[in-house]
């Protein structure tokens, strides 16, 4: 059959939107006001279960029961999904959540001079989320008031049917554009303004994914079935409805994961200000300066309440790394609730680049370009996905619920990016008709971040934690490592090979006795070059229409020689094992090999060697007509 997540798995948008400006003209100033309104529709549904799925014992078994009808051979597990509407028990489960939004804006150009504009406004949206969830009140009934980690002063009452409440955004901004010579040769611009965005609203609609009110879903073992009121086993069955639970006869439950919002979650922004120059330089070049800063506001960020101290810590290098534990506080004894995932808001994250960029237009048809960008990005750890666990930072020094600050997954330090195109129309001989383009761009820059962290479980589910980088023998805290009681490698040896590697790379090596950034690890640069060669067909009795063929070879270098253009990933991100603690409280450790090997890490790096490495060409035809 199917794989788990394509059947049951629904995405609808329905979105209606109504604008309405009106500018007006005041001598030097051109005044833009008006209001907006959206109304979005979101109807999702994600049902793993729900076409059912049976797993058997070996493959003997599969044959005799589903293809020989057997029906003394069971599954040793089977699942399926229901739904708690008793008027459609076979229509597929939907989390429908609603989304509207009113805004107000007014702009001023101002036009000071001929050589100066200066723009000012202000936006206000009204976020809200017009529609109500259906409720478990077994939930309320728990009657849980849970700290919040992220203000220990507030208690958390989760409530699966309420939803943020109207919580406004504002947005001013400022901007000019000042041609200082008047002849356009320094071109100065900038601006600086609160910009307010999107959250995929999947996000919120997990809350009513997992109410425990929506959908559910019956698990069973091989001596399951016929007992505690399970269906009795009547042999394998490819409609999945046979088995499916009928809503009529299931009751609301306490689910194990519940998904809630803050009342005052709002909606993301960022404070971004820009200053740039253009200038024309001698012999037509043109050349850029742009420096942009940027900080975030209102980040999405999803807290486990479920994620408690224990109040004992791992003593690491002279920190206190705490250990936690999976309990809801105040939950019953015999309580299903395992989790609970809080949707809020973190104003951490920041971006800093400055580029230098030169391009120059030739009068043969040569166009060339070079631009190099030096930045910085920092966040909390945001990774993302669907699911609301996926908003819950990973890797951390100390608490997952309160992350610290660290440079961001997408955070390339250096950019280089040069283009060299070709266009023949410039030729006196050569008709647009028949014109040629080629192009051949190369980007240049490290291939990506990563995190030093420590594998072993501090009692925070899948979460890691980022390493503290040992000054010495001592401070790295390792063990024997013993294998069917005999010692494979003693800690003596282990530190050896430790050390070797800290010393190598240049992360580590620059931060002995500290704990490691998010993301403080850095890989090699990739350079890699594209080629684009587009060729246009005139047709002589339609002046306007053409054909156009294209081919496009990405990671050309790759083409020339198989070890250009192959990107790199961590040889080893997890260095160090932890085993626990001593009856001290000291972490003790163990040193890890190589992932598939027997083999200590040596070398920061490895290449990657998938089809994703290597050159790939694409041929295109276009019908163009005007």
């Amino acid at each position: 059959g199917n794989e788990l997540y394509t059947v049951g798995n629904l995405l609808e948008n329905d979105v209606f939107s109504i604008t309405n400006s009106t500018i007006i003209s005041l001598n030097q100033h051109t005044i833009t006001a008006g209001l907006s309104y959206e109304y979005m529709m979101f109807a999702n549904a994600f049902n793993p279960q729900w076409d059912s799925w049976y797993r058997y014992a070996s493959y003997d078994d599969f044959v005799a029961s589903v293809i020989n009808k057997d029906l003394a051979v069971l599954p040793s597990h089977f699942a399926v999904g229901y739904s708690y509407d008793a008027a459609n028990p076979n229509a597929l489960p939907l989390d429908e959540v609603n989304f509207s939004q009113f805004g107000f804006y007014v702009q001023d150009e101002f036009q000071i001079n001929k050589d100066l504009k200066v723009y000012a406004g202000l936006r206000m949206d009204l976020p809200m989320y017009p529609n109500d969830l259906p409720r478990n009140e077994l939930v309320e009934n728990l009657n849980l008031n849970i700290p919040n980690p992220r203000n220990t002063s507030e208690t958390i009452s989760p409530d699966v049917s309420k939803l943020p409440g109207v919580n406004p955004l504002f947005s001013p901004r400022l901007g000019f554009n000042w041609d200082v010579k008047g002849d356009r040769s320094i071109q100065v611009r900038g601006g600086t303004g609160l910009f307010s965005g999107r959250l995929p609203f999947v996000w919120i609609s997990n809350q009513a994914n997992a109410n425990g009110v929506t959908r559910g879903q019956v698990g069973l073992y091989a001596s399951d079935w016929g007992v505690n009121g399970n269906p009795a086993w009547n042999g394998f069955q490819a409609d999945p409805n046979v088995y499916r639970p009928d809503p009529a006869t299931v009751s609301a439950v306490v689910p194990s994961q519940v998904n809630i919002t803050a009342d005052d979650f709002s909606l993301p922004q960022v404070w971004r200000t820009n200053l740039a120059a253009d200038f024309k330089l001698p012999y037509d070049v043109r050349a850029t300066v742009e420096g942009i800063y940027s900080q975030d506001y209102n980040s999405p960020l999803s807290v486990n309440l479920a994620n408690q101290a224990t109040g004992n810590v791992a003593k690491i290098g002279g920190n206190e790394y705490p250990l936690y534990t999976a309990t809801v506080p105040g939950n019953p004894a015999g309580s299903s609730l395992r989790e609970i995932y809080y949707l809020t808001n973190i104003d951490m994250g920041s971006y800093a680049s400055l580029t230098l960029e030169l391009e120059k237009y030739w009068d043969f048809g040569l166009y060339t370009r070079l631009a190099y960008t030096r930045s910085q990005a920092r966040d909390y750890g945001l990774i993302g996905g669907s699911q609301a666990q996926s908003l819950w930072p990973d890797a951390v020094a100390f608490d997952r619920n309160n992350p610290e600050e660290g440079f961001s997954r997408f955070d390339q330090p250096n950019r280089i990016i040069a283009e060299v195109s070709f266009n023949s129309s410039s030729l006196d001989f050569i008709s647009e008709a028949l014109n040629t383009n080629i192009s051949l761009i190369y980007v240049g820059g490290e291939a990506g971040r990563f995190s030093y962290t420590y594998s072993g479980n501090f009692g925070d589910g899948s979460g890691v934690r980022l390493m503290y980088v040992p000054k010495n023998e001592a401070d790295a805290q390792l063990i024997d490592i013993v294998s069917g009681g005999s010692v494979v490698m003693t800690a003596a040896d282990q530190w050896t090979a430790l050390d070797k590697y800290i010393s190598q790379d240049a992360y580590l090596s620059e931060n002995r006795g500290s704990i490691s950034e998010r993301n403080g690890g850095i890989l090699p640069w990739l350079h890699r070059f594209d080629v684009r060669i587009a060729q246009n067909i005139g047709l002589p009795k339609f002046k306007e229409h053409k054909f156009q063929l294209t081919l496009d070879i990405l990671n050309f270098g790759n083409m020339i020689n198989d070890e250009w253009g192959v990107t790199t990933t961590a040889a080893q991100r997890n260095l160090l094992n932890y085993r626990g603690v001593d009856g001290n409280g000291n972490a003790q450790f163990t040193l890890n090999y190589v992932p598939g090997t027997s083999d200590v890490p040596v070398e920061t790096s490895r290449e990657i060697f998938d089809i994703n490495q290597t050159w790939r060409a694409q041929i295109g035809f276009r019908y163009l007509f005007n």
